[in-house]
C-alpha cells in the first residue's frame, strides 16, 4: 500500500520541523519539496507514523494525482527525465548511424513514391527515387523495396526506443509508488 502526503516545513529558533521517519515495516520517499511517499505492507503502520509526526508540519494526506502532479516539480523528477533522455540518446544513436539525417529528412517522399511504384511498376511515379537509382546505377525497383524495408525496420526500432523510454519512466517513477 502507498499513501502519499504533504507537509509544511517549519523553522524554528532551534531546528527545521518536517516530515521523519520510516522503519523496516514503512519505506519513506521524500522530495526536495514538501512532499513524500510511504509504503508499506500495513495501512496501520503508515498511518501511525504519520500520525506521530509533529502538529506543526501539518502532514495531509493528498491523492496520487495531485501526489504525481506536485513530483513533476521536484529536482528528483528532472533527474528522472535526464536519466529517460540519456537512455532514449542512446537508443537513438543506434538509428541515427543506420538512417542519417538526410536520409530521414526525405524518408516520406521516398516512401510516397516506393508504394506508388509498387502499384504502378511506373519510374515516372518515382522522380526521387529514379533519380538516385540512376546516380547509383541501380533500379527504381531495388530502391523501392529497399525504401519500403527500411521503413519498416525504422518503425520497429523507433517503436523500441520509445516504448523503453516509458518503460523505464515508469519503472524510475513506480520506485516513489506514483
Amino acid at each position: 500500500m502507498v499513501k502519499y502526503i504533504k507537509f509544511k516545513k517549519v523553522s524554528d529558533e532551534f531546528t527545521t520541523h518536517e516530515f521523519r521517519g520510516g522503519n523496516e515495516q514503512v519505506e519513506v520517499f521524500l522530495f526536495d519539496k514538501p512532499i513524500a511517499s510511504i509504503k508499506s505492507d500495513s495501512e496501520a503502520a503508515i498511518d501511525e507514523l504519520i500520525a506521530s509526526q509533529d502538529v506543526k508540519i501539518a502532514c495531509q494526506i493528498i491523492s496520487k494525482e495531485e501526489f504525481i502532479s506536485l513530483v513533476k516539480t521536484t529536482k528528483q523528477y528532472e533527474r528522472v527525465c535526464e536519466i529517460v533522455k540519456e537512455k532514449i540518446a542512446y537508443l537513438l544513436k543506434d538509428i541515427k548511424t543506420k538512417y542519417p539525417e538526410e536520409e530521414r529528412e526525405t524518408s516520406s517522399t521516398q516512401l510516397e513514391e516506393a508504394r506508388k511504384y509498387k502499384k504502378t511498376l511506373n519510374e515516372d511515379d518515382a522522380p526521387f527515387l529514379k533519380t538516385l537509382a540512376e546516380n547509383e546505377n541501380d533500379t527504381v525497383e531495388a530502391f523501392a523495396n529497399a525504401v519500403i524495408q527500411n521503413n519498416e525496420t525504422f518503425k520497429a526500432l523507433s517503436a523500441s526506443a520509445l516504448s523503453e523510454k516509458r518503460k523505464l519512466k515508469q519503472q524510475l517513477l513506480s520506485e516513489w509508488g506514483a
